[in-house]
């Protein structure tokens, strides 16, 4: 088994090679570091907004300083299929051909456990077909028709027309039926009899799993949760799973809990921006009940978010392109977006320094209307900058989450998100 140092050692070599790769992919910025101290039991909490949300915290812990490091990286709370075998053939469907072999048989679990990621069950977001597996575990390979309720079995029968209906657990989990085994809230299609099997044992994973969480806080070490557990579809603020709740009431011992915010400034030709804000440790929150927990480390979260071009800029546009405007001013987006950064900054909120200077707010401006472009959501006709005709629902759709973040941490006091939808090329009216 290796040792202790040489675990150190690897795991801050690989960190060190993620913390280059992430920076050749994204301009990574750094602010309320001082918030957070080592050595003492702490909790960092932060939303969800992609995949790469844990290495880039690992890289920004481990403060990396040439070839030198001066921390370590944190232990993360993950899903628990990240673990399984095979789990980047699912991921990564659209791999070549080729890969798809190797991908299925090969396993994270090392290489997650040297990196201190730890599994966490998540009951409502299991498929049918880690479910199924897990009854083909627990009680063998039993008929399906055993264990399904009738309106799912039915389903599986017209996959499998004009073919035999799969008769057991291990049939069901053939390749064919992949799209039926990918739905969520697996539990929900069983039988009375096994779902009350299969949430017993998921009761008793679960608090190994919190107690193994808890144990690392009370010996001193820093875990990182995103309390979502998902990413967000729309970007509003979801609600937590248990698992806050579970690890501050179970410590026996004072946890620090520090916010962290995570903002994606997607709009752009480059290297996006990704704004990391460590915001100050919550306290008094003995007797908490879990909704109240919820809701005040939903605000400390969203209090560290940054208010981005990509934000500021989908408002403007969500508006006109609702309103069913054609044609496009980039001067009136450059000026609503300058003005409302302003605004933001005075009501003390944060805010890309960026969007302040007028020099670097045309740039930025302007990469935002070259992404626009791209994406399918812009096109130049006529020597004229306008909405293309058909816009893309995925450009749509990022505009709608974009707005979505912005409104979750803007105070609907300040009138600024309203303003917005009122600029001309004359300014805010």
């Amino acid at each position: 088994m290796p040792s202790d140092g040489f675990r150190r050692g690897a795991r801050r070599t690989f960190a060190l090679f993620a913390d280059l790769v992430l920076r050749l992919r994204y301009d990574i910025r750094v602010s309320g570091r001082e918030h957070y101290a080592e050595g003492v039991p702490t909790l960092l909490v932060a939303n969800h907004r992609s995949d790469a949300d844990g290495p880039i915290v690992a890289a920004v812990m481990l403060r990396r300083q040439g070839v030198a490091c001066r921390g370590d990286v944190p232990f993360f709370v993950a899903r628990e299929d990240l673990f399984a075998r095979g789990f980047l053939a699912q991921y990564v469907p659209a791999a070549p051909a080729f890969l798809r072999p190797v991908l299925g048989r090969l396993c994270l679990a090392p290489f997650l456990e040297l990196m201190r990621v730890r599994p966490m069950r998540r009951v409502a977001e299991r498929t049918l077909g880690e479910v199924l597996a897990q009854v083909r575990e627990i009680a063998g390979d039993v008929p399906l028709a055993e264990i399904l309720k009738a309106s799912q079995l039915a389903r599986y029968e017209r996959l499998a027309a004009p073919n035999p209906v799969p008769a057991t657990v291990g049939e069901a989990l053939a390749q064919r039926y992949r799209a039926l085994n990918q739905e969520r809230l697996g539990l929900l299609k069983l039988r009375r009899e096994m779902f009350q099997r299969l949430a017993r044992s998921d009761r008793e994973v679960i608090a190994r799993q919190v107690g193994a969480f808890v144990a690392l806080l009370e010996a001193g070490k820093t875990v990182f949760l995103a309390p979502e557990g998902v990413l967000s579809p729309h970007g509003c603020p979801m609600r937590s799973k248990a698992g806050l709740h579970l690890l501050l009431t179970r410590a026996r011992v004072d946890v620090h809990l520090v916010p962290v915010g995570l903002t994606y400034d997607f709009m752009t030709t480059g290297r996006p921006a990704v704004f990391v804000r460590f915001g100050r440790e919550l306290s008094s929150l003995e007797g908490c009940g879990v909704e109240a927990l919820d809701e005040r480390v939903h605000r400390a979260i969203a209090a560290q978010y940054t208010a981005t071009a990509t934000q500021i800029a989908s408002v403007w546009l969500r508006a006109r392109l609702h309103a069913g405007e054609n044609r496009l001013e980039p001067s009136a987006l450059r000026d609503g977006v300058m003005q409302a950064a302003l605004d933001l900054a005075c009501a003390g909120l944060p805010v890309d320094g960026r969007l302040l200077d007028p020099r670097a707010a045309h740039a930025r401006i302007a990469e935002c209307l070259g992404y626009c472009r791209r994406v399918g959501l812009l096109d130049s006709r006529e020597g004229r900058l306008r909405f293309a005709r058909w816009p893309a629902q995925t450009a749509c759709a990022a505009l709608d989450h974009a707005c979505n973040e912005l409104a979750a941490f803007v105070p609907e006091s300040l009138g600024i998100l309203e303003r917005l939808r009122f600029v001309d090329r004359a300014g805010l009216t």
